[in-house]
């Protein structure tokens, strides 16, 4: 899935939209920063988890902000490579599959 403002994905019960991607690609130095507006919208700021499947570890998540608009996330990709940024609420769950460019 391509990385970019507007892009939708459909997850089990929740349907997420990118309404903003800072920077684009996503980058594995730099913190990463998106706008995501949910489907149904959460009452509660999502759990966020960041995994790297390959090599079987994940990375803290940073900041999550229930806005108006979405919900902000902060993230720190802590290396290059194949990430699943997953989002999850109580309506259920959405998994982005992203590269972090070096």
């Amino acid at each position: 899935m391509p990385l970019e403002t507007g892009a939708v994905l459909e997850g089990d019960g929740l349907t997420a939209e990118l309404v903003r991607v800072s920077p684009t690609p996503p980058s594995a130095v730099a913190e990463n920063r998106w706008l995501v507006r949910l489907e149904p919208p959460p009452v509660d700021a999502p759990q966020v988890s960041l995994t790297m499947p390959d090599h079987g570890h994940g990375a803290p998540a940073g900041d999550t902000v229930l806005r108006d608009d979405g919900v902000e996330l902060s993230l720190g990709l802590t290396m290059p490579g194949y990430w699943e940024v997953r989002l999850e609420t109580a309506d259920g769950v959405v998994v982005f599959p992203i590269c972090a460019e070096p």
